[in-house]
């Protein structure tokens, strides 16, 4: 099916802003999209079905990333998102998924827009003003919500005339100053890009001059009240204070075991990096929590140095860097398979080997040595179920069970050991008594240098069997420990995890941001208008 002739892809800036300056007194609706975010090529279908139908409107379809110039005069910090221009600059905007109002906004400006049409053709001049009446009282509501959703659209928010950076008055000046020197997250909006909220923002806060400061969504006031809850010492338990940078990145890099700083989310990657790694993690069942380093300048820059990392993306375990992609596909060819299956064979040899003794054990019988079998039959019992949690622990990779595994084989070879030496000492110490009570048995026709020679071999040869046995345990021990290091350094202590930061895919996908200096509403650019 072909193109509505009112539908154009953008692509070039200035190709907008010829669009926009010739068709000041029409309405133009934009399309924000990524070709990454599913949820956008659905939305484009409608955008084109849309076109079809309202041909007194402009479309215009624009890629993000491709035009970030675009995207941040106008706010894009997610797609899919929709801005409808009217005379020029932001009139309504639809941000994410969401068909129906996308259809709803766009019906309003048509009728609109052919009602304009109508009154300069001459047509029907009384039906024209009719709908400028209606059209004036729902300009109102509209503005009240747009004021309401903008007073709330950050803790802190500070309307000025200019930008923190660059103030336009003194009074704008001195509130920064003071928000700044008290430590002050916030934004701000520059009341001179946008006569309609400046205005608007007197009669709806009923409040007559500017600066205006409002906190989580209430208005504090203007310049001298701040100056007085200064003063009091009030201020600074009103509004939140901004965290050194370090410390920030010391909280984001420790408020979970496995922290991955990516580009994107694990469900939307911005690039091929981030993408790799977050498959690495899934595949290994690795429970982790991320930041989306496009959604926030300072950190992405901050961290660099702090990390002493110059790239993205990176992984933090329990506040230590270890490492980007490269440093995590190295570690992931290590060899973590043998170690797995290594383990796995010595707890499966485990329960059953001990769970036989524990058998034959409970099945002996005698009155001097009742006590002693009965004993040794529920210390393999024990033996062979905590091989059991080992063999879980391997096969689910749940950490408290290997680690309850990894220890056990370290206390056997220690209690081992042990043994060995008292053995050793021992054997050693009663061999002549006990080479004497030999010889004296009638059926034993041996003499006493012979089954002293004879004891020294057998009970020599009994040590080098232990010690040897204690070597293989000791190699095996280590095997068990290191499968338990990896799978301590992949995910950390999975008691101690918290979820992932983002349980369910959202409706739309995180772009690069702009500065939060200001929150422009409109594409054009006006001189400054007096009070």
């Amino acid at each position: 099916m072909a193109i509505p002739e009112n539908l154009i892809e953008l692509n070039s800036q200035e190709e907008l802003e010829k669009l926009v300056n010739a068709n000041k007194s029409s309405v133009v609706v934009l399309d924000f999209w990524a070709s990454f975010v599913p949820a956008c090529n659905q939305m484009n279908d409608v955008f084109v079905e849309l076109a079809r139908k309202h041909t007194a409107l402009k479309f215009v379809k624009i890629e993000a990333e491709k035009f970030p110039e675009v995207s941040e005069s106008l706010e894009i910090v997610a797609v899919p998102v929709f801005v409808v221009l009217k005379n020029g600059k932001s009139a309504a905007r639809v941000e994410g998924a969401n068909a129906p109002k996308l259809s709803e906004v766009v019906e309003k400006y048509s009728k609109i827009a052919e009602s304009t049409t109508t009154l300069f053709t001459g047509q029907s001049t009384s039906k024209a003003a009719d709908s400028s009446t209606s059209s004036t009282a729902t300009s109102k509501g509209d503005l009240n919500t747009r004021l309401k959703t903008l007073i709330n659209s950050a803790p802190v928010l500070v309307f000025i005339k200019g930008t923190p950076s660059q103030p336009r008055c003194g009074f704008s000046r001195q509130i920064i100053d003071i928000l700044n020197e008290n430590k002050v997250k916030f934004s701000s909006f520059n009341i001179l890009a946008d006569e309609e909220i400046r205005q608007g923002l007197k009669t709806y806060s009923n409040w007559p001059t500017y600066p205006q400061l409002y906190v989580n969504g209430e208005l504090v006031g203007g310049l001298d009240i701040v100056k007085e809850l200064v003063a009091l010492g009030e201020f600074q338990s009103m509004v939140p204070k901004e965290k050194d940078l370090n410390e920030r990145l010391q909280e984001l890099t420790t408020h979970a075991d496995v922290v991955v700083f990516i580009k994107g989310v694990p469900n939307a990657p911005r690039c091929g990096f981030s993408k790799q790694l977050v498959n690495i993690l899934d595949q290994k069942n690795i429970k982790y929590e991320h930041f989306d380093i496009l959604t926030d300048e300072e950190v992405r820059q901050g961290l660099k140095t702090f990390a002493n990392w110059p790239t993205y993306p990176m992984v933090f375990h329990k506040g230590e860097l270890i490492g980007g992609l490269d440093i995590i596909k190295e570690l992931d060819d290590t060899g973590e398979l043998p170690k797995m299956t290594g383990t796995l064979i010595l707890a499966s040899l485990g329960v059953v080997l001990n769970f036989i003794n524990a058998w034959r054990f409970s099945g002996m019988a005698s009155e001097r040595l009742g006590t002693v079998y009965s004993a040794l039959a529920t210390y393999y019992l024990v033996i062979s179920v905590i091989c059991a949690v080992g063999f879980i622990g391997v096969s689910k990779k749940k950490i408290n069970y290997v680690r309850l595994f990894a220890y056990y084989y370290w206390c056997e070879l220690f209690l081992g050991f042990i043994l060995s030496i008292v053995f050793s000492v021992l054997a050693f110490h009663f061999d002549k008594d006990i080479c004497q009570k030999v010889i004296e048995q009638p059926d034993v026709d041996i003499d006493f240098d012979t089954c002293m020679k004879m004891y020294v071999q057998t009970v020599s040869s009994l040590i080098i069997l232990l010690g040897l046995t204690c070597l293989i345990e000791f190699h095996f021990c280590l095997a068990v420990w290191a499968y338990y290091q990896t799978l301590r350094a992949e995910c950390g202590d999975l008691s101690a995890v918290a979820n992932v930061y983002y349980s369910s895919i959202p409706a739309y996908a995180v772009i690069p941001p702009p500065s939060y200096d200001s929150i422009p509403a409109a594409t054009a650019k006006r001189p400054p208008p007096s009070d």
